[in-house]
């Protein structure tokens, strides 16, 4: 702190840099001839800022110390130096005041002088009912708004190490699939389009399809089916259907 070159400490400095630039641009200063001005914001409202007081409507000067940007406005139209108008325990030499004095050297507790007065005691303890507990009571300022999360511990969101995406990891990542939508497309597509037969489905009934040659013999099995049905449809004796089978072998063999 002591190479540092300024009045007011860093980090307030940097907050009194935002206020004078917030109020080159929000405000608009009017004063009643004293000590009390009228700032009009940007927006439409209106405080009133008492420079021999330090205090505004607003209160943020009021509570922290540092002029807000409507006292800031103020002070320029004064023209006065805002540096002036920062509370006292926010300046380069009370903080340097605060570490000025040595700490002293002490002696070990054996040599330490006996007091006269009895020597005082731990509070009685007296067993509470119920379970005791495991864990303290967290206070306010270590809980987040959901009372579950520690604010020591950062939230990290999840980022895929395929797509670099983030919102799911890389087990989950589905850049190689295609679109929702898409995909119901081509299934709609798919059941539209009749359905290709199989090659032997195909050379079956081309086969069957082809008229036969002059002087080739038709199959057993065929006559044999066809044998059948005539016989249950014309009532034909079994005898006839086993005639019918012996010309039809004697064919095949010619």
């Amino acid at each position: 702190m002591v190479p540092y070159h300024g009045n007011i400490c860093p980090k307030l400095r940097d907050i009194l840099e935002k206020n004078k630039l917030k109020a080159a641009t929000d405000c608009t200063t009017t004063f009643n001839g004293g000590d009390i001005a009228e700032v009009e914001n940007i927006e439409g409202t209106k405080n009133v800022v008492n420079i021999a007081r330090r205090t505004c409507t607003c209160r943020r000067w009021d509570l922290s110390g540092i002029p807000c940007k409507h006292a800031i406005s103020t002070v320029y139209l004064k023209r006065h130096d805002p540096d002036d108008y920062v509370a006292a325990c926010y300046l380069k030499k009370t903080y340097m005041s605060i570490y000025d004095n040595l700490i002293q050297p002490i002696n070990n507790m054996d040599m330490w002088s006996r007091a006269e007065d009895s020597v005082i005691q731990p509070p009685q303890y007296s067993r509470q009912p119920g379970r005791p507990r495991t864990a303290r009571i967290k206070a306010a300022y270590e809980k987040d708004k959901d009372d579950d999360i520690v604010i020591g511990k950062k939230k990290r969101a999840l980022r895929c190490g395929s797509c670099k995406q983030i919102g799911h990891n890389s087990k989950t990542c589905q850049r190689h699939l295609p679109p929702k939508e898409k995909k119901r497309k081509a299934d709609m597509k798919a059941q539209s389009t009749p359905k290709r037969a199989r090659p032997g489905q195909a050379a079956s009934t081309h086969q069957s399809s082809r008229p036969l040659q002059a002087g080739s013999a038709p199959s057993i099995s065929r006559y044999v089916q066809r044998s059948n049905a005539s016989t249950k449809k014309d009532g034909v004796t079994p005898r006839t259907s086993q005639r019918i089978r012996q010309i039809s072998a004697k064919g095949a063999g010619k």
